[in-house]
């Protein structure tokens, strides 16, 4: 990745030591399926979503905001938009 210069912000950070597009993408399908139960794990969804964080944060650059919304229903959380 090409370094940032003065005043420009690392906008697309890389994926957590240890971790793939495939296997970020595996948590991702895990927090659609949290988010559909009728009891959610407000904690393991936090967690996931930090642990996706890259990820999401690239479909947010790329994606147009819809298609976002079906992907990642999590991100538009009440305790996800406040935290």
């Amino acid at each position: 990745m090409k370094k940032s210069k003065r005043a420009e912000v690392n906008f697309l950070p890389d994926h957590p030591e240890g971790q793939t597009d495939e296997s970020l993408e595996n948590e991702r399908v895990a927090i659609v399926e949290e988010t559909q139960k009728k009891r959610i794990d407000a904690t393991l969804i936090r967690q996931t979503m930090e642990a996706t964080f890259s990820l999401w944060h690239k479909e947010v650059v790329e994606v147009e905001a819809l298609q976002r919304s079906e992907g990642w229903p999590a991100l538009f959380y009440e305790e996800e938009i406040c935290r």
